[in-house]
């Protein structure tokens, strides 16, 4: 074992005539020198899988000259200094940070500003101020010695910088955290390529939402090619520079994991592959991840306790919180079990103190050692390509490292030392004691406990039980003499001791407290330096949370037997009393009469049966028009078209309102953009399969769909005197509008097809908001469109028919039962409220008997929510149609299930019970249009994502698991960790007219 003796850090300087010469003048006189440092009996950890005990290292100019085992030559003409058995480790790596350059917050909009349509910066630059892949972070950098000192102090010797504001950010450059001038800072200068979803300080008016920025960087990434092609006749310097930076790492920043896979479709849709930095959440969708080859940057700041100080604190704590505080420290460990590579960030700590706390906090969660000196020092330097500078300690790389008394993640370890390009600055002074062993103590050769010996600098020593106790006392030790003696009390005896230390062991004699002579001996079972070095012999173990969304779900019991229900089936057969119906693998199979030679002509001898006596069985619910699940914004605000605009790229599969609706007996919803602009965003139809994935929630067969709108909303009527500028300003203009970009998808449509066909030979940009209004010109994306008054229905309807085409639905359609011949003849469907009317001028003179007339004029008519509350409640809105009008209760009940299935094109899968339809059902308690009836069961697909009984048990297990989270979160504070005020939550549901401006802190 190694003694190490405190030593006071040199910091002389043999000078040498040098041959490396730089550009600076000097003022005064000219005195070149090289500076060399050798290193002894110091354990190296070379990379995070090689350690060298009482190993060399050179040094000499800033980087490392040589790496030697113990008894080796080396340099003693340097300055040698004795680390006596300290630990050098590689400086670590920090690829996601803004040190040194400017750093943009978000401004907060309060109110409207002055709309701003074009990027007000100067120069031959791109249209939109979001997009900046100009910035250049090697430009911009000045060495900021205050964040310097912090990352020092944290272990960091280099970080990749970069201005974090925009969606696509420019590039950043690796530089070293050493107080030299930025020239010799900056090692790289063009490390990667940055991006995000948010617009940052632009005061631009789009994108307003979540969906429009991924929209903009959607085209720019495509007007990037054009221009790259020569297909844009212009300089753009922007696109320029992100051409140029295709060829390095490309890294982008997710606001949550739903982000992740938002950015993992941007990259198979564009052949990348993008760095991903997470927001320390990626564990709650792993088996996304585990078979990518993703790349991850994860930060380590995990969530602060929370204060609790009253009932009502604790029942606003959201259980998804409470769980992720929890949880988060085992974010690291999970990566790490499903083998994704990862480095660390210390980006979101608000101090750098916390950093290396918070990856011991990651360790006893499970982390290993050794992933975590990866994703501190090699993994970062490989995925910005910088490994051939930094990472390890090798010949030839930059002399950044860190000295520390103990191994490095020990508890008691203390960082004293960090060397930046061979410079040394001093952090921290030595421990307490720096020298520490593990023994197991016998005494007449029996086993009785495991001892800490630590030895301080006054040659005296210190011994604690390990685990602590009191059980030592009075020690006394000699280090030249190599004598110790101490006093050892066990719960029935005690023992005074005395003997020597001879290599690894201590041994001698001593008496009880009886006099008695024992012998004792104090075996070395491992160094306490290298006991640290292996997994900590303490992991905690991740708790099997409750999922939210409820987990009871089984996509394999999807075959089952409802025997004796009342059915409605929606097809000629009505409605059937005391049948049954056979669902098989998630369709229907057989409706009627089943008994078991049915089963046996399915192969089937034992499915699992459900009563249904007593009960009504319906196939699901659709709601035709629907804002649930949609994250970062309803409204794409900023353009009269933002057709370009997907909803289906900003789905939330978590959204609670799912599971509401499901509880409604909702089973599928088209998801609209708003009505903030004439021509709006592409729709989303999805299955409310709550808790899976917004891809697999995502109706396959479903046509593809887009929303337009009329009226007050789109020419900013109610928006005030500000916003007077965007066309369109009257009702006129809508038409023209519509008439403008129609004509435009056709021009677009030639310009493809003369290109193709040889007629010109210049490629056309692609333009996906044209494409999208082509598919609509053509007939292959449908119209849901926003309308109230009956004269502009009347419009767009001629409009439509003038450039060969039919509107599918007029959703709200008001007025529609003035127009209902009209409306039939076009062959346009509605969509309509049951009894909305009188909340703004243009709804006036609406009814609720619009639907009845409607339906009774032939126009295919359903009933919508547009409301995350009313879409709990579709069969009671339906009913509504019985007293208002007279609708027979079968053709009320098709107006939430078949009738908007028709319009939305996808009858031949839902809508009514009927063979090798999927089994999309609800099983009500009573009749489906009573206000006394509930979903007891509804099921998608034949799996039941709604179930009354086990809601029940499902929801107080949740509050138990709840209470005991609380009593966690409790606790932690009481130890010492930081606790913050509860954060106030609100839950914001989206309608039409809502002009959300997205931003990563949520929606303003």
């Amino acid at each position: 074992m190694k003694n190490k003796l405190l030593w006071a850090a040199l910091s002389l300087i043999i000078p040498i005539w040098a041959g490396a010469q730089g550009t600076f003048p000097v003022n005064g006189v000219n005195n070149p020198q090289t500076t060399r440092y050798t290193f002894i009996n110091a354990n190296i950890q070379v990379s995070p899988q090689k350690l060298i005990y009482d190993g060399i290292l050179e040094i000499e100019n800033g980087k490392i000259k040589a790496v030697k085992a113990s008894g080796e030559k080396y340099d003693t003409t340097a300055i040698i200094i004795d680390l006596k058995g300290n630990y050098i480790y590689p400086s670590f790596i920090d690829i996601y940070s803004d040190y040194g350059v400017p750093s943009f917050s978000e401004k907060k909009k309060k109110g409207r500003g002055e709309p701003q349509d074009l990027s007000d910066k100067k120069g031959a630059y791109g249209w939109n101020e979001a997009i900046k892949p100009e910035t250049e972070a090697y430009q911009l950098f000045a060495h900021d010695e205050k964040a310097a000192e912090a990352y020092r102090q944290a272990g960091f010797g280099t970080v990749a910088t970069f201005v974090q504001d925009g969606i696509a950010r420019g590039t950043s450059a690796i530089v070293t955290l050493s107080d030299e001038a930025e020239n010799k800072s900056i090692i790289t200068q063009q490390a990667s390529a940055n991006y995000s979803f948010n617009k940052g300080s632009s005061q631009q008016t789009y994108p307003t939402s979540l969906m429009g920025a991924v929209a903009l960087l959607r085209q720019t990434l495509y007007d990037a090619q054009a221009y790259q092609q020569g297909t844009l006749k212009e300089t753009n310097l922007s696109l320029q520079a992100l051409n140029q930076q295709q060829q390095i790492p490309q890294v982008f920043e997710a606001g949550n994991k739903w982000d992740m896979l938002r950015i993992q479709n941007l990259a198979r849709e564009f052949g990348k592959t993008y760095i991903i930095k997470t927001h320390g959440d990626e564990y709650q969708n792993i088996n996304s991840w585990k078979n990518s080859n993703a790349q991850l940057i994860v930060p380590i700041n995990f969530p602060d306790a929370v204060e609790v100080k009253s009932y009502f604190d604790a029942a606003n704590l959201r259980y998804t919180d409470l769980r992720h505080r929890d949880a988060a420290p085992f974010n690291p460990y999970i990566l790490q079990q499903n083998k994704v590579p990862f480095a660390f960030t210390a980006e979101g700590l608000k101090d750098k103190k916390e950093f290396l706390k918070n990856i011991r906090e990651a360790i006893e969660h499970g982390l290993s050692t050794t992933t975590a000196l990866e994703a501190l020092t090699t993994n970062p330097a490989k995925f910005l390509k910088v490994d051939d500078k930094v990472g390890t300690i090798e010949k030839g790389k930059l002399a950044s490292f860190i000295i520390t008394s103990e191994n490095l993640f020990a508890e008691d370890n203390i960082l004293l030392e960090n060397w930046v390009q061979g410079k040394q600055f001093i952090l921290n002074q030595e421990p307490p004691y720096f020298l520490s062993y593990n023994y197991k103590l016998f005494i007449d050769d029996k086993e009785i406990t495991e001892i800490k010996i630590g030895l301080k600098k006054d040659n005296k020593v210190n011994i604690v039980t390990f685990p602590l106790s009191k059980s030592i006392d009075k020690i006394n030790y000699s280090a030249v003499a190599q004598q110790i003696s101490f006093i050892y009390k066990s719960e029935k005896d005690t023992f005074f001791l005395s003997g020597w230390k001879e290599k690894n062991n201590l041994w001698g004699t001593g008496n009880n407290q009886n006099g008695k002579t024992v012998r004792w001996e104090g075996r070395e079972t491992e160094s306490y330096d290298s006991a640290k070095t292996q997994e900590p012999l303490k992991i905690k173990t991740m708790p099997a949370y409750p999922a939210l969304p409820y987990n009871y779900a089984n996509k394999n019991s999807n075959t089952f037997w409802i025997r004796g229900a009342t059915v409605w089936t929606n097809t000629k057969e009505g409605v059937l009393q005391n049948a049954d119906v056979l669902v098989i693998n998630g369709k229907v199979a057989a409706v009627g009469e089943i008994n078991g030679q049915t089963l046996q002509k399915f192969g089937l001898k034992n499915v699992p049966t459900i009563s249904g006596i007593g009960k009504h069985l319906t196939t699901g619910i659709i709601d035709e028009h629907s804002h649930i699940a949609i994250m970062g914004g309803v409204n794409e605000s900023s353009q009269s078209s933002t057709a370009e605009v997907r909803i289906g790229d900003v789905i939330n599969p978590e959204d609670i309102n799912i599971y509401r609706q499901l509880a409604g007996g909702v089973t599928t919803s088209q998801l609209l953009h708003g009505s903030a602009n004439t021509i709006g965003g592409q729709s989303a139809v999805i299955k409310l399969k709550w808790g899976t994935t917004p891809d697999s929630m995502v109706f396959a067969d479903a046509p593809q769909r887009i929303k337009f709108a009329l009226g007050e909303n789109v020419k900013q009527s109610n928006w005030g005197e500000k916003f007077t500028e965007r066309f369109p300003q009257t009702r006129m203009g809508v038409q023209q509008v519509f008439e403008d970009f129609f004509t435009q998808a056709r021009e677009y449509e030639k310009a493809w097809a003369d290109y193709k066909t040889g007629k010109t030979k210049q490629q056309p940009r692609k333009n996906i908001e044209l494409e999208a209004l082509l598919e609509v010109v053509n007939g292959k994306r449908l119209i849901t469109c926003h309308s109230y008054s009956q004269q502009e229905i009347n419009m767009l309807m001629k409009t439509a028919e003038k450039f060969g085409f039919t509107v599918n639905i007029f959703t709200h359609v008001l007025e529609g039962y003035k127009i209902a011949d009209k409306l039939k003849e076009h062959g346009a469907g509605a969509s309509t409220f049951s009894d909305w009317w009188g909340y703004k001028y243009e709804v006036i003179e609406a009814t609720p008997y619009n639907a009845a007339l409607l339906n009774e004029a032939g126009v295919i008519t359903c009933i919508n929510s547009d409301d995350a509350e009313m879409g709990r409640r579709l069969n009671q809105e339906a009913a509504k149609t019985v007293k208002y009008g007279g609708v027979s209760e079968e053709d009320a009940l098709k107006m939430i299930t078949l009738n908007p299935a028709k319009l939305m094109k996808i009858e031949n899968r839902v809508g009514s019970i009927a063979l090798g339809k999927d089994a999309d059902l609800v099983l009500w308690s009573g009749h489906p249009l009573s206000i006394y009836s509930k979903p007891i069961k509804t099921f998608i697909e034949g799996v039941a994502y709604f179930d009354a009984a086990q809601h029940t048990q499902a929801e107080a297990e949740l509050l138990k698991i709840k209470q005991e989270l609380i009593e966690k979160n409790r606790q932690a504070a009481a130890k010492g960790k930081k606790a913050s005020p509860p954060k106030k939550e609100e839950e914001h549901t989206y309608h039409c007219d809502d002009e959300t401006v997205y931003t990563e802190e949520g929606d303003q």
